[in-house]
């Protein structure tokens, strides 16, 4: 039950974290559309598009890792995310996917370090700093619940 239960949190954050990272409003809730210049995913008013190139190899990396996250695969989210960085190790957003995945997998230290490097990373993106600080935040209280 417990492990549901985390399952499901996990998707929770997953899900707000790529929500967060947006800077216009997709017309689908649940399946976001995808800035074909970005890649960003959308949801978040107010925040301006991170309109930096991507390579599209990174993009996919970071789509196949939120579907390994939402089905609970997190080590292969993991390996996936890792693979990611090693092609773009600048990238805030697979810092802050890793960041969720290592919270999933109650490696909370290390949680708050991603966080807080993708914080580092994300120059103006209001919303993705503020998704660290949350990460950060639960990382610290889940290490005091053990």
């Amino acid at each position: 039950m417990k492990h549901k239960v985390l399952l499901l949190f996990l998707a929770i954050i997953c899900l707000a974290v790529i929500q967060g990272c947006s800077g216009y409003r997709s017309p689908t809730p649940y399946r976001q559309k995808y800035d074909s210049r970005t890649d960003v995913p959308s949801g978040l008013s107010g925040e301006l598009p991170d309109t930096r190139p991507r390579d599209s190899v990174v993009v996919k990396i970071r789509k196949q890792a939120r579907q390994l996250i939402e089905d609970g695969e997190l080590d292969a989210a993991s390996q996936t995310i890792e693979r990611g960085l090693r092609i773009a190790p600048k990238d805030e957003f697979l810092w802050s996917q890793l960041a969720v995945v290592r919270l999933g997998q109650r490696n909370y230290q290390q949680a708050r370090s991603l966080a807080a490097k993708s914080i580092d990373l994300a120059g103006r993106n209001s919303a993705l700093v503020s998704r660290n600080r949350e990460i950060i935040q639960e990382a610290e209280e889940f290490s005091l619940r053990q």
